[in-house]
C-alpha cells in the first residue's frame, strides 16, 4: 500500500469532487478527470492545456459529461474509500516508477494514471487526439513535487 501523501492542491480537488458527503459516497474517476481540469492552476491541467487546444479539451469534456449523464449507463468502476484510490494510483504509476513511487502525489500524477486506464472514458476520448499517457509523463519528470509553484508550459506544435 501506498505511504506517500497527496499534495494539498490535490486533496482539495478530491475533497471537492466527493463533496460535502466525503467518502460516504463513492468517487468516479472519470469525474475526478474533470476535477483535474477544473482547476487551472493544477499541474495536471496545466499539462493537458500544453497538449491540446482549447476546443479540444471542451470537447473531451463534454463527451464525458454526456455519457456520464445518461440514466442507465453506469459508471465503468468507482473508488469506494482513500485506499481503494492508492491502490489505483500505485498500479497505474508503478507502470513507470516501479516501486519507487514519488512522496507526494500531485494532479499530474493522477492525470497520468487515469489516461492510462484504459477502461475510463478520458482515457479514451483523449486518446482520440493523440494525447497519450507517456505524453503527460515527460512534463511530470520536469515538474517539483509540490503544486505550489505554477509552471506554465508553452504549446510545442
Amino acid at each position: 500500500m501506498y505511504k506517500g501523501n497527496f499534495s494539498g492542491r490535490l486533496q482539495h480537488i478530491i475533497d471537492k469532487t466527493l463533496g460535502p458527503a466525503g467518502w460516504s459516497r463513492s468517487l468516479a474517476p472519470d469525474r475526478l478527470f474533470l476535477s483535474v481540469l477544473d482547476d487551472k492552476d493544477s499541474y495536471g491541467a496545466l499539462i493537458v492545456n500544453s497538449l491540446m487546444r482549447h476546443w479540444e479539451i471542451e470537447r473531451v469534456r463534454q463527451r464525458i459529461e454526456r455519457s456520464l449523464d445518461t440514466p442507465g449507463k453506469p459508471e465503468v468502476f468507482t473508488l469506494k474509500d482513500p485506499g481503494q484510490l492508492c491502490e489505483f494510483l500505485e498500479r497505474n504509476l508503478g507502470i513507470v516508477y516501479g516501486d519507487n513511487l514519488p512522496p507526494t502525489i500531485n494532479s499530474a500524477h493522477v492525470m497520468f494514471a487515469l489516461l492510462n486506464d484504459r477502461r475510463l472514458l478520458a482515457s479514451r476520448y483523449i486518446s482520440l487526439y493523440f494525447v497519450r499517457p507517456i505524453d503527460i509523463f515527460q512534463y511530470i519528470v520536469r515538474l517539483p513535487a509540490t503544486e505550489e509553484f505554477v509552471p506554465r508550459f508553452s504549446r510545442s506544435n
